[in-house]
């Protein structure tokens, strides 16, 4: 479905892409959105047809998973013009790669998203825990531009002029923006965090107050998030000695204010549906194996919910299906028996 969305439109086209159940009820033309704030049809337009929309300022990616991403890619050359902004805010790494193959390394930036919600009801996302917060930045180096655009770019030196426009039409809409200068090592921080809770809570069918409360749980949340830090810094990425610990005591304290979060990974899960496996633990275990790291606990994760996910996606019984349904040359079965952890 592609929103255009009221906070921005004032100052720019701003395209939100996304697939979800919400899909029939916003495009019912009588229908509201809920969430933390309440939006009435007269609020934003939807669609399913990216060429009723034409070329947008900013789009915002926000499917999940390799699949939901595919699927929505041939839509998005009609909303792509030379100067367009396209921000993925999908969980793991390979979005804006994915993306810039599709549209252009010049258009893409890379972002992240920080909140727990799930979906209440058809048009009702629900917000609990955490205050949301948006993350972006120049991903790649982006040529400067004579252009008048209003997402004009400038050195990639600095703060671009279009980032800096983005963050300030998100902020004056109320939403919490970081652009963090580092922007990989950020990214790689979000990795660290979600696909460790995600996959030993996943694992425990267990909320968060739970598994971080008990040691046995809480132990191997670190044991996940050292081994993601130990796999970022091999790649060459300026992740902290004291990020995993500092994250674990992060977790413990959300433990404690909010301790029936759980993630989305965790529900798809418990509720026999695809999930994000292979973008996250799955991510883990492939980065690591291409420097020879051993992670016991992401394998361990990855492996034990494999059967689970390929059934899911409709795979379990089709070896040749199950090929396709990997990026890379190895499914994700062989993935796992040539993996040498």
């Amino acid at each position: 479905v592609l929103c255009v969305c009221c906070v921005c439109v004032c100052v720019c086209v701003c395209v939100c892409v996304c697939v979800c159940v919400c899909v029939c009820v916003v495009l019912n033309k009588g229908s509201e959105l809920k969430g933390d704030i309440h939006l009435k049809p007269t609020d934003y337009e939807a669609t399913d047809d990216p060429r009723t929309i034409g070329v947008a300022d900013v789009v915002l990616v926000c499917v999940k998973g390799h699949s939901a991403l595919s699927s929505v890619l041939p839509g998005l050359h009609s909303l792509v013009g030379p100067h367009t902004v396209v921000v993925p805010l999908q969980n793991g790494l390979e979005a804006p790669e994915i993306l810039s193959e599709a549209v252009g390394k010049d258009n893409v930036l890379g972002g992240y998203c920080k909140i727990v919600s799930y979906i209440k009801a058809p048009g009702h996302i629900t917000h609990e825990s955490v205050d949301p917060v948006i993350g972006f930045n120049e991903l790649y180096p982006h040529s400067s531009s004579t252009s008048t655009s209003t997402f004009a770019s400038t050195s990639p030196q600095q703060l671009s002029q279009r980032v800096s426009q983005l963050k300030a039409l998100f902020a004056d809409a109320g939403v919490l923006v970081e652009t963090p200068a580092d922007l990989p090592a950020a990214m790689w921080s979000k990795l660290m965090l979600i696909s460790s809770i995600s996959g030993i809570g996943a694992l425990s069918r267990s909320p968060i107050g739970t598994y971080m409360t008990m040691p046995e749980l809480s132990e191997q949340v670190l044991f996940a998030l050292q081994e993601v830090a130990s796999v970022a810094r091999a790649h060459g990425i300026d992740l902290p000695p004291e990020a995993a610990l500092n994250t674990h005591r992060y977790l413990c304290q959300v433990a404690q204010q909010r301790p029936g979060a759980t993630s989305s990974l965790m529900r798809d899960i418990m509720n026999g549906v695809p999930s994000e496996l292979d973008w996250q633990s799955g991510l883990v275990v492939r980065k690591a194996k291409e420097k020879g790291i051993q992670v016991p606990t992401h394998f361990l994760i990855y492996a034990a919910l494999l059967p689970q996910e390929l059934k899911a996606q409709g795979l379990a019984n089709d070896s040749t299906k199950a090929a396709s349904a990997s990026r890379d040359e190895d499914t994700l079965a062989n993935n796992l028996v040539k993996n040498d952890s």
